[in-house]
Order: C-alpha cells, then sequence, then structure tokens
C-alpha cells in the first residue's frame, strides 16, 4: 500500500468514526430521556443498558452508517481541496480515480460488513432488546410462549401448546399442555394425542404422562387405538414417531419475520411454499445483501460532489448530497411499495435504488474527471 493511500485511508477514516458515534450517541440519548424512569424503576445494571443500546443500534445503522460516509468523505474533500493536497496528488501524477481507490474500498469494506452483521448478530440482537423492552427491562423472566398453535402445513399436524419454552432460555425446548393432531388430506382427523409435557431431547420429541391417543376413521368418527405410534424407553418416556418438526421450525414461526437470520427466513418459506405475501417475503431476503451497499454509492456521490467544494459555495454541494442521499431512500422505499403491491419483481425492485443510483454517480464521477 502505498503512502497516500494511507493518509487519505486515515483521512477518511477519522471522520467517519467521529460521525458514527455522533450519531449513535444522539439516538441513544433521545432514546434514554423516554426509557431513563423504566431503567431505575427495574434497577436494570449498566452493563444491560449498554448492551440495549448496541443491540438498537442495529436497527438504525442502514441509515447511521451510510450518512456517515456521506458527511465524512464530502468533509475530507472539501479538507484536501481548502488545503490543495487534492491539487498537489493530481499534480504527482496520480490519476483521479486511482485517487478515488481508498475511498471506495472503505464503501466497499462498510458495505461487506454490514451485511455480515444483518446476516449473523443484528437479528439476534434486535429480538433480545425487544424481549427485555416488553419485560419492563426486568431480568429473570423467561421467554415462553403462551397459548399458541404450530401447524405444520406439509404433513398436517396441529401443535395445540399450552406453554412453548425455547431452548435459548433454557437447555432443552419444552412444551406443556400439548394437543397434537394429525388430519388426512380431505381434512377429517387421523389421530388425536394430548400430553402434560413434551422435550426435545437428541433430535427426537418425548412426552411425559400422555393422557389420551384417540384414532379416527374416515367419517371422523374414534376407533379402538390399534396404533404402534408410540415407543417407549425405561424411565417411561413415550416417543412418537414419524414427527418431523424440530423447534427450529417452530422459533421461526413463532419470532417476528424482522428478527429472522437469512437461514431461517429460507427455512419459512420453504415451510410456506403457497404464501400470499411471498414477494414480500423474498423481497426482504434480497435487501439483505442489495442496501447494504448504500455504504458504496454514497461515497461515488461524495466524490465528484466533495471535490467540487472549493469552486461552489459549500453549502450548495451539501445540500447537493444530502437531496441525492435522501432521493435514493426514496427509491428504495418506492421499489419496497411496488414489490408488495406485486407491480415489480422482488430481485429487481431491491437493486433498483443501487443501479439507477450507481449509474448517475458514475456519470458524475466521469464528467469530474
Amino acid at each position: 500500500m502505498k503512502i497516500i493511500d494511507k493518509h487519505l485511508l486515515k483521512e477518511h477514516l477519522t471522520p467517519v468514526f467521529y460521525c458514527l458515534f455522533g450519531f449513535s450517541m444522539l439516538s441513544i440519548i433521545i432514546d434514554l430521556l423516554s426509557n431513563l424512569s423504566s431503567f431505575l424503576q427495574a434497577q436494570l445494571p449498566t452493563i444491560y443498558i449498554a448492551r440495549y443500546y448496541l443491540c438498537t443500534l442495529g436497527e438504525m445503522v442502514d441509515f447511521l452508517l451510510p450518512a456517515s460516509l456521506l458527511f465524512a468523505t464530502l468533509y475530507v474533500l472539501w479538507h484536501l481541496t481548502n488545503s490543495n493536497e487534492l491539487m498537489a496528488i493530481r499534480s504527482s501524477g496520480i490519476s483521479f480515480y486511482r485517487m478515488m481507490l481508498p475511498f471506495m474500498l472503505t464503501g466497499l469494506f462498510f458495505s461487506l460488513l454490514l451485511i455480515l452483521l444483518k446476516l449473523t448478530i443484528i437479528p439476534g440482537g434486535l429480538q433480545w432488546a425487544d424481549n427485555l423492552k416488553q419485560h419492563d427491562f426486568i431480568l429473570g423472566k423467561d421467554d415462553a410462549y403462551q397459548n399458541i398453535t404450530y401447524y405444520n402445513e406439509k404433513d398436517i399436524r396441529i401443535w395445540q401448546m399450552g406453554s412453548y419454552l425455547p431452548k435459548s432460555s433454557t437447555n432443552q425446548t419444552t412444551i406443556t399442555n400439548l394437543q397434537l393432531s394429525k388430519e388426512r388430506a380431505d381434512g377429517t382427523r387421523e389421530w388425536v394425542m394430548s400430553t402434560e409435557k413434551a422435550l426435545f431431547l437428541d433430535g427426537e420429541w418425548w412426552f411425559l404422562e400422555v393422557d389420551k391417543l384417540i384414532n379416527y376413521d374416515e367419517n371422523d368418527n374414534p376407533v379402538e387405538n390399534k396404533s404402534n405410534l408410540f415407543s417407549a424407553d425405561q424411565s417411561h418416556l413415550m416417543r412418537l414417531k414419524g414427527l418431523t418438526e424440530t423447534p427450529f421450525d417452530m422459533d421461526i414461526e413463532l419470532k417476528p419475520w424482522d428478527y429472522l437470520t437469512l437461514k431461517e427466513r429460507t427455512r419459512y418459506l420453504k415451510n410456506h411454499p403457497g404464501l400470499t405475501e411471498m414477494n414480500a417475503k423474498k423481497y426482504d431476503i434480497y435487501d439483505t445483501f442489495s442496501f447494504p451497499f448504500s455504504c458504496l454509492i454514497v461515497i461515488l456521490f461524495a466524490i465528484p460532489t466533495g471535490a467540487k467544494t472549493a469552486r461552489t459555495n459549500p453549502l450548495s454541494t451539501i445540500f447537493i448530497a444530502i437531496l441525492a442521499f435522501f432521493g435514493y431512500y426514496t427509491l428504495y422505499v418506492l421499489s419496497e411499495y411496488l414489490c408488495k403491491r406485486g407491480i415489480l419483481p422482488p430481485l429487481l425492485a431491491a437493486w433498483l435504488a443501487n443501479l439507477v443510483f450507481l449509474t448517475i454517480g458514475g456519470y458524475m464521477t466521469v464528467k469530474m474527471h
């Protein structure tokens, strides 16, 4: 890496982190003003308050990171232009495109970093923060779901649960007051089973204190139970053969869509092939990869705009850049709306704003050169 690259990266990254820190602190302070009394009442430790705000920033990072890159790039280019460093760099034989490289690499790095965060820690962090807020910021409450129903569309089985405690809360998935029923393709019942407790152990469902198992004929009349569905072990746990449902499948049904990881979203769509909102769900999956590249797009706009600050009014230049920034977001929201109305296909809608503004930014760069 050349000395000039190190210099430009240092000049660029420093204001990026300043802007990111400033915007983040501003959003935290605004939220803290409304939640401070709840924190004090719940006696929430400081470390958990910090974790809460670190997790909630994941919801705003889509806006904070591109905005920080935009303002930082405009500032750096204004500074380089005013101090004649930009002219000195060009005079040394370095082309305009070569000079852009450190800025573009920064945008690419943050784009890939944002994709990685959205694929890994952001969904789980947002869910943890939301659960904590729903529990009035009181620690120690379990995450059990009460009185819920899970429907296995493929195998036509219905799980009616009094409570469902996922593995994230304990070291095993536990269901209480379960009624499990199997239906035929015509909608008639094949059998119904009820139990006080069910556990998922070693990849299989085990049932304690099975109250009943009733078989039904094609006319929905109860018949003599000759079923060999159950097998028992020495501890009197009952195992029901042929169950393909897993806690993973149930978890993705219970979680809000926004908190699902890419793997969970893909599994959800596989389990629901006839989903009426398929376009909207597919758009959200494509958006996980497309929107982070806004970090690269804003830099492509900021470079030719910021390089003109010495020859034009800086305020007007900044205004144009901000206007382009909000224009990008407007087209992004409009594309999402058109997709969810069935007008645009999900893949095109997710990438449309990037393609349009990449073209405009590229034209501005070529014209600047």
